[in-house]
């Protein structure tokens, strides 16, 4: 609890004294649902006791938002509807659930001096959900005041914490609207600077090694090698921060572009300004991405109107994005492509017709290695995926497309490292499930924005009149997020939210792919008649699939196939017997959808293994040697055990 005192400490002075008061909330259980959303189960006993029937009224409205959206919320309102000796003004709520190692005390004041809107009072409440509030009590503010606080507050929460940008912004060197537009500016400038113009004979060596996949693989990991020390995400921040000045003209270059002020265009002053304030080659060339950001912007959701976004999308123009990047990367130019930053993720979603599907995937990674690897893959994993989908849907009406969500590094936050309990709305890490439910929702939410743009009064002019309309569907660990997405568009009043996301359950009218099994059926099917044509008896063929029981598809495959797999590799290893793997035991797995590594050893013959991501100095019973299980696990496909009459995948990631 804060409460500033009337007048001025001194007779002569200005300073005003604040006195700030703490109690420990006590629950009565911690045993309570995900969607709970009574004060009466979520809220201490103190907190019931002393609360004003009006006040719990507003809390409890806040609290309905936060656990429906599973994001911050914000409402002001105004003072009258407090009992109390103030009863002008207005009074802000503002609540949420992402509260792992957060509290957000610094950034609401940061937010109060940035706005120059003090309160007389205000109390921070925490529930046994994880939800925090904030009731800010402004008897002397206009509501456009209040508004103003809610709004910089909720622009505090998409700032990642580890950046300089959210340093920056707290000691008052850039606004808030600034840091927001440079976090994302600089995963754009990340993800498509062209670094291989500093490399001009990676392209043609790579070209020369097409038929030697090993070695092309090893120049791969060479070249990503080099390519760091060119390009990184601290040198882009290191750039930024020495320029701030630019970096804040950068910022106004694309408010008037976004808010339909100019048309997209290369700014060539500011383009001047920078070769004046660059000397290094490089170096001008990052900060001139940042033009080629806003040249590209035709639709994004950052001045959304209606209310503060919990993630931005922005509608690039792919023509703009690609130009000049090599064929052998890029075969084709897409229709779309969005980038979507939020505070604790990035996302690209790609679609090469106007009328496009595909599944949206969520890349996990194990450590910060692993993260930095996906990061800089991400956008060419989300193009390469969607040109594939493009080629498969070639019989069919709608073109292909994809999307692809990577939440940032698997470390829990400081506070949370040594709790029992976690936040159950938000998650203790970026990649816990409730976190990986809340990047999936935010994600779509910016989309379902873009979507839907007069309903929030986002600037669509650049879109020639075109109407933006997306579909998604279930991939890599999203397939339990298709009825919150159909849902979430259908409480947002979006037309088509039936038709928003495939693989749903049949409650929402959709057919869920796991439980039919769809993919699995048609490519089993494909199987079934080939060996026919063949005249091969199913039980005496052999196969290797990558992507294991664990998966929609690869359990499918498992249950319904009788032939005999001699290897399944999948996200935790490798499992390979060449006298086949044992089927109950495979069957086992699938049904209990758990990963290879869950085999029961005592089931592989005299020249079978498993092995494990976490396994280090591997030695197979063949003699050979391995550094790591991520190494056999990322290059299994190309040894010679990945030998068998069938080769069916379902699932991969890029680096296997």
């Amino acid at each position: 609890t804060f409460i500033a005192s009337e007048g001025a400490v001194c007779q002569d002075g200005k300073e005003k004294l604040g006195i700030f008061t703490m109690e420990q909330s006590k629950f009565a259980t911690l045993q309570i649902s995900e969607d709970e959303r009574s004060l009466e189960k979520l809220a201490s006993a103190r907190f019931l006791e002393q609360k004003t029937k009006p006040a719990k009224e507003q809390y409890q409205l806040v609290m309905d938002t936060i656990v429906a959206s599973r994001r911050a919320a914000a409402r002001v309102v105004p003072g009258r509807v407090y009992p109390g000796p103030y009863l002008g003004g207005f009074v802000l709520l503002f609540g949420t659930p992402e509260t792992a190692g957060r509290t957000y005390f610094a950034e609401v004041c940061q937010a109060m001096r940035s706005t120059q809107v003090n309160p007389r009072r205000f109390y921070l409440e925490s529930f046994a959900n994880g939800v925090i509030t904030y009731a800010i009590f402004l008897p002397s503010a206009t509501e456009d005041e209040a508004q103003k606080l809610g709004q910089t507050i909720m622009y505090s929460m998409s700032l990642n914490t580890s950046s300089m940008i959210f340093s920056n912004v707290m000691q008052g060197r850039i606004p808030h609207e600034v840091g927001l537009y440079l976090s994302a500016a600089i995963r754009f400038v990340y993800a498509f600077f062209p670094k291989e113009q500093y490399a001009p004979e990676y392209m043609s060596v790579h070209k020369v090694l097409e038929h030697d996949p090993v070695s092309q693989r090893k120049l791969e990991a060479l070249y990503k090698l080099c390519m760091r020390d060119l390009l990184s995400v601290e040198r882009i921040f290191d750039l930024l921060h020495k320029h701030l000045g630019l970096a804040v003209q950068f910022f106004e270059d694309f408010r008037h572009i976004a808010t339909g002020k100019c048309a997209p265009a290369f700014n060539a002053q500011l383009e001047m300004a920078i070769d004046k304030a660059c000397m290094d080659r490089q170096d001008r060339q990052i900060l001139k991405m940042f033009l080629t950001f806003n040249e590209s912007i035709l639709l994004t959701n950052f001045f959304n109107i209606d209310e503060t976004p919990g993630a931005f999308a922005f509608r690039l123009n792919p023509a703009v994005v690609l130009k000049g990047r090599p064929k052998s990367m890029y075969p084709d130019v897409p229709f779309g492509i969005y980038l979507v930053s939020g505070r604790n993720f990035l996302g690209f979603h790609v679609r090469f017709r106007d009328v496009a599907r595909g599944g949206v995937r969520l890349v996990l990674s194990r450590n910060e290695t692993a993260h930095e690897r996906n990061l800089a893959t991400l956008f060419d994993e989300c193009y390469n995926l969607a040109f594939t989908q493009q080629m498969k849907n070639k019989d069919i009406p709608e073109g292909g497309s994809k999307g692809v969500i990577l939440p940032d590094a698997a470390l829990m936050y400081p506070s949370r490292q040594n709790a029992s309990t976690s936040n159950m709305l938000a998650g203790s890490s970026p990649q816990s499930p409730a976190s990986q439910q809340a990047c999936f929702m935010r994600y779509v939410n910016a989309l379902l924005d873009c979507m839907m743009p007069e309903q929030c009064g986002i600037f669509s002019g650049h879109m020639g009149g075109n109407k933006e309309i997306l579909f998604f569907g279930p991939d890599e660990n999203t397939a339990n997020f298709m009825d919150l997405g159909a849902d979430l568009g259908r409480i947002r009043g979006y037309p088509y939210w039936k038709a928003l996301t495939t693989g749903k359950s049949v409650k929402l009218g959709g057919v869920p792919h796991d439980t039919y099994g769809m993919t699995t059926a048609s490519v089993h099917k494909y199987v079934t008649e080939l060996l026919r044509e063949l005249g091969e008896d199913e039980s005496s063929i052999t196969k290797f699939q990558t992507g294991g029981p664990d998966g929609d598809l690869g359990s499918n495959e498992i249950l319904v196939s009788h032939d005999r797999t001699v290897a399944i590799v999948d996200g935790s290893g490798v499992l390979y017997d060449p006298e086949g793997l044992c089927r109950e035991e495979l069957v086992r797995l699938a049904k209990k959808r758990s990963m290879v590594k869950d085999f029961e050893r005592s089931f592989l013959g005299p020249n079978g293994f498993l092995v494990t991501i976490e396994e280090t100095d591997v030695t197979l019973p063949d003699g050979s040697t391995w550094k790591s299980g991520i190494d056999l696990r990322d290059t299994f496909h190309l040894t010679k055990f990945a030998s068998a009459d069938l080769f069916v995948p379902c699932g991969g990631r890029p680096n296997s």
